[in-house]
């Protein structure tokens, strides 16, 4: 099966910081780890070291289930990766500064070489996706397409 969905550093810091937190929504975080498995969904390397850097909270997930989401670096995706930086626009996602973002043209050059769909929140990140006609998504309808469902129970 081909990956379909690259996702984002801020779909694991935002979803389980401020919408899914995993002591009331553990489904959400077993039933992503079921998508990444199928090898629907993955993370490039990149963000995998940025998550790690930026919240011990996600950290200890991510590193729990690495095998399962994290997608190796090819020469292909260094290709996609060297063009991406000829666009100023792209290159300026990085803050150079503070070493922030610096997974987001990751992000770009993974979706570019395996055609899939970049799941985040990130508005900078959408209109390189746009500039650059790469499909992208936000998180609630990743949730929708794959649907998640929640019980509740007493």
């Amino acid at each position: 099966m081909e990956y379909i969905y690259c996702l984002d550093t801020n779909f694991f810091i935002e979803l389980w910081n401020k919408h899914y937190s995993p002591e009331m929504f553990i489904d959400f975080w077993d039933k992503l780890i079921d998508i990444a498995k199928d090898k629907k969904c993955y993370i490039p390397i990149q963000v995998y070291e940025e998550i790690i850097q930026i919240d011990d909270n996600v950290e200890k997930y991510i590193k729990r289930n690495k095998d399962f989401f994290v997608c190796s670096y090819t020469e292909e995706i260094e290709s996609n990766l060297s063009s991406l930086y000829q666009d100023e626009y792209t290159y300026n996602l990085i803050d150079n500064k503070k070493l922030k973002n610096y997974a987001d043209i990751f992000v770009l050059a993974y979706a570019k070489h395996y055609n899939s769909i970049v799941v985040t929140f990130d508005g900078k990140l959408i209109n390189c996706c746009k500039n650059h006609n790469i499909e992208y998504i936000y998180p609630y309808d990743f949730i929708k397409k794959n649907n998640f469902k929640f019980i509740v129970q007493n």
